[in-house]
């Protein structure tokens, strides 16, 4: 009887809380309430899924070995060399040699330049996350904060420029959405006619046709589709066009419509209480682990002491300072240029709190319920057009 009445509680309060953005969250808080068994058996197998490819290898440094790259820096060896002439190289670092040389004429990186037989297929499309590491990324993950790779307009901004009337952010839809971009979206700004078409006069069918193309562009980013961009060299100019900002601000509301409006949203928009100690090694352990397998993920979190005062930001990458662990924070309430300098941060306080350089001593922090989710139906996408561009068996 108890957790009936607590379900009751929480899907009544899904339906009220969603008033504060109008219809559309009416609307899809419904909807996802009828949906809410086949989305948790979904999940569930979403999750399994994603421990498997995770499992597979690849990856950046870990935390461990980050935390000894910063000791090696701190304490480097002053040890002269003691050889009046040069060692003999060992074989791995013939092998890096090689890989330094072929990179002179081509680039052996998931989507490089190199064909399949200067570059094998594992490096060209891995079957694990690093599949993730293709342009824009090019030395972390920290490069994907960078303005250019970021949406045009904040989180406030997608309200006003969307035609859909909401009160209080899309937060969590412009987290997703900036995320799809950075993975799917293959910018091609050498291929101009299409983009062309959008200076043709106001209600021409050239120009019409041209604005119709790139919504439907949009639309299979949303979709978790691999997709071209042509005409545009980034994200930021992309988002920027006044032809395509009120639609790309309508799939963020609907996107962030899509996963607040939960019952996964609405579970950590009720518990506003600080985490314990415990709690919180856990979650910043499963954020490293993501942020080692190449991705920013997505987290969502409510203030301390404040229920349903919530927000959806990603995380952009992770430093190690003093043995500290501090999360670097892409806040879409800031502009980009902020979030690629780590300037809002996340840490684990001596009480066991998280602690928010925005936001001061946060309630329930978690990791967004579609993030696995995504990053699969993502990595499954990626593999299938890197084999066909490439030519590689999956």
């Amino acid at each position: 009887m108890r957790r009936l009445k607590t379900l009751l509680f929480l899907l009544s309060s899904l339906v009220i809380i969603s008033c504060n953005q109008n219809h559309l969250g009416a609307f899809t808080a419904a909807k996802n309430l009828v949906s809410l068994p086949f989305k948790g058996i979904s999940n569930y197998f979403s999750n399994n899924e994603y421990d498997d490819v995770e499992s597979r290898g690849g990856g950046n440094l870990t935390f461990s070995e980050r935390t000894i790259a910063i000791d090696q820096e701190d304490n480097p060896s002053c040890e002269a060399d003691q050889s009046s002439t040069s060692p003999e190289l060992p074989i791995e670092d013939y092998g890096q040699l090689m890989n330094e040389t072929r990179n002179l004429v081509c680039s052996c990186r998931p989507f490089g330049s190199c064909d399949k037989d200067l570059c094998s297929c594992e490096n060209l499309c891995p079957d694990n996350f690093d599949i993730f590491k293709r342009e824009p990324y090019q030395n972390s993950l920290e490069d994907l904060s960078q303005p250019e790779h970021s949406l045009s307009f904040r989180n406030a901004d997608a309200m006003y420029l969307s035609s859909i009337q909401g009160t209080n952010g899309y937060c969590w839809g412009h987290a997703s959405v900036t995320s799809k971009f950075n993975r799917l979206a293959f910018f091609n700004p050498e291929d101009t006619q299409i983009k062309e078409a959008l200076n043709a006069p106001p209600n021409s069918d050239e120009r019409n046709q041209a604005i119709q193309y790139y919504k439907d562009v949009i639309d299979q980013v949303v979709d978790n589709k691999v997709t071209s961009i042509p005409g545009f060299r980034n994200l930021n100019e992309f988002s920027a066009h006044p032809d395509l900002q009120t639609y790309l601000a309508d799939k963020v509301a609907n996107s962030w419509a899509e996963r607040a409006m939960s019952m996964q949203g609405l579970s950590t928009a009720v518990r506003a209480r600080a985490m314990e100690q415990e709690a919180s090694e856990q979650f910043f352990k499963e954020i490293i682990k993501k942020i080692d397998h190449n991705q920013q993920p997505q987290i969502v979190f409510t203030k301390e002491g404040e229920r349903f005062k919530t927000h959806a930001v990603l995380v952009s990458d992770y430093k190690v300072v003093d043995d500290e662990v501090i999360l670097c924070i892409r806040d879409n309430n800031y502009y980009p240029f902020r979030n690629a300098q780590c300037l809002h941060q996340m840490k684990i306080m001596n009480d066991g709190s998280i602690n928010y350089t925005e936001w001061g001593i946060l309630g329930r922090v978690e990791l967004a319920h579609n993030d696995n989710p995504d990053a699969i139906s993502q990595f499954h996408a990626l593999r299938e057009h890197c084999a066909q561009t490439k030519d590689c068996p999956i």
